[in-house]
This record gives structure tokens, C-alpha cells and sequence, in this order.
């Protein structure tokens, strides 16, 4: 019986220091990802305890590790950087104590227009253009002043609005990779403690059991 006790004693102790460990490192564990838009990369870097990697140098490579160029995040631990090529964008950034930041773009994310990308032959460029001019011949509309004015106007409230959004779209990703993060480490507690909770089960039973035998 002393020994059952021992037993599940020291394992128990083992796992809360496993638990304390693995919540340590979970604390800081690095979120970071990349949304293309168009040939411009946003992304993040940042923990998973919401502190974000403010002013971090970001480097970008090629699959075959040939550096593209480099970035910096702002103060919201956001970047953005420029794809010129249509290729897996590598990026990494460097947190120190260890923590190294390590993800991708895939070049079918990227546009076609980029080089390396597929891109109209001739003749089609040809055609267009030829179209084109045939459109010119037509009766043009006239644009009044007025209407000028809207369109600019009109224009601008849209900048405003993609801005906005776009700056939506960024608090929604983070939250949901710190959910995610979350749901994750419940997951791995709920693990644990149905696996102590069979060990002191198995351990009472057995502890019973000898007490009957000696019986």
C-alpha cells in the first residue's frame, strides 16, 4: 500500500512539473503568419500571450534559401513586403531566446502577373489592343464635371473603407490564432488530467486489492 502511494505520489509530482514546464513554453509560444493581397504580403509576429514582436527584422528567401529582401514590423508586431517574383516567399525572424518565426506563402497564392508567372502571348496582347482602339472609334459619353467630382470622392471613401476592413481583418486573424492557441492547450489539460485521474483510479484499486489479500 505504501509503495502504491509512493508511486502515485511521484507521478503526480512529475506531472504538474511537466504541466508548469509545458505552460511556460506554451506562454511564449511564437503565432506568426503571412496574407497575401495582390503582390503585396502582410503578416504578423507575436506571441501567444497577445504580446506582439514590435520593430523585428523580418528576412525573406526563395526556396532555395536565396534571400528575396527584408522587412520590419511596426509597433502592432505587423509587416508588409512586396512580392516581385511569383515563387514560395520563405519568411523568418529571429525573437532570440530561442524563439525563431518560420512560415510561408506558396506562389499559387501570389498573382499571375509576377515574373515567373503565366503571362498573355503576343497575339493576345495584339488582339486586346486592336479591341481596344475599335472601342476608342465609338461614340464617346460625356463626363460632366459633377460627375468627375463623385467618382474622386467616391474613390477616396472607398480607400477609406478597404483601409478600415483591412485593419478589421488583422485584429480577427490574431484573435483567432490566440483561440486557436487556447483551445489547444485546454485540449492538452483536458489530457493530462483524465490520464491522473486513470493513474489514481488504477492506484486505489490496486491499493484495495492488497489490502484484501493481506486480509
Amino acid at each position: 500500500m505504501l509503495y502504491g502511494n509512493f508511486k502515485f505520489t511521484t507521478l503526480l509530482l512529475t506531472s504538474f512539473l511537466t504541466l508548469g514546464l509545458y505552460s511556460n513554453a506554451w506562454g511564449h509560444k511564437v503565432i506568426s503568419a503571412a496574407y497575401p493581397d495582390g503582390n503585396l504580403i502582410e503578416g504578423e509576429i507575436g506571441f501567444s500571450n497577445g504580446d506582439m514582436a514590435k520593430n523585428l527584422l523580418v528576412e525573406v528567401f526563395d526556396p532555395e534559401d536565396n534571400k528575396l529582401g527584408e522587412t520590419t514590423t511596426d509597433e502592432e508586431g505587423f509587416f508588409v513586403f512586396t512580392a516581385t517574383k511569383k515563387i514560395d516567399h520563405i519568411f523568418r525572424a529571429n525573437l532570440s531566446a530561442g524563439h525563431i518565426a518560420t512560415f510561408r506563402v506558396t506562389a499559387d497564392e501570389l498573382p499571375d502577373d509576377l515574373e515567373g508567372g503565366s503571362v498573355r502571348t503576343a497575339n493576345t496582347s495584339s488582339s486586346s489592343e486592336a479591341v481596344l482602339s475599335n472601342e476608342d472609334t465609338a461614340v464617346q459619353p460625356v463626363v460632366s464635371d459633377a460627375d468627375t467630382n463623385f467618382v474622386v470622392i467616391d474613390q477616396i471613401a472607398l480607400e477609406k473603407l478597404v483601409s478600415k476592413t483591412s485593419k478589421e481583418v488583422r485584429s480577427l486573424r490574431k484573435e483567432l490564432a490566440q483561440y486557436k492557441e487556447e483551445r489547444r492547450m485546454q485540449d492538452i489539460l483536458g489530457g493530462i488530467g483524465y490520464i491522473l485521474g486513470i493513474f489514481g483510479i488504477a492506484s486505489f484499486l490496486l491499493g484495495r486489492f492488497k489490502t484484501t489479500k493481506g486480509a
